[in-house]
């Protein structure tokens, strides 16, 4: 099936079938926080099923991926991944019992990276280094 997915973490797939498409936010709890969805479309716990030649409005696209972005940022154990408002990778590490732990990289808005550095329960250690910003080519 086809994904969309950021940094290894699926967000959204979708599929067609003979009587319907489908919607897969690839996580069992985005449906529950969108709020209404269209009376000519289903859902049970990870799919979102509408008929064919139906699209999904923009605006419950948009608040699909936003939940499971928001999912995905609120991460305390295992890898984390922070969007800017317009889903773009903020920042990238792990966590461990709701701390930052081990290596993280921060981007800049436009995808370039700005800084890397290391936890250990929180606490910074190692060298950290600050990234210049790429000259335009």
């Amino acid at each position: 099936m086809p994904c969309f997915a950021v940094e290894g973490k699926a967000v959204a797939g979708f599929d067609g079938y003979k009587a319907h498409c489908s919607y897969f936010p690839h996580s069992g709890r985005v449906l529950d926080h969108v709020g209404p969805l269209p009376d000519w479309a289903t859902a049970d716990r990870g799919t979102l099923r509408f008929p064919i030649g139906k699209r999904l409005p923009k605006a419950l696209v948009r608040r699909l991926i936003r939940v499971r972005l928001d999912e995905i940022s609120a991460v305390t154990d295992g890898k984390r991944i922070e969007f800017f408002d317009d889903g773009t990778v903020k920042a990238v590490g792990r966590m461990r019992d709701g701390e930052l732990h081990g290596d993280w990289r921060w981007y800049r808005r436009d995808g370039s990276l700005l800084r890397t550095g290391s936890f250990d329960r929180g606490a910074k250690v190692g060298t950290w280094q600050t990234h210049a910003r790429p000259t335009g080519g």
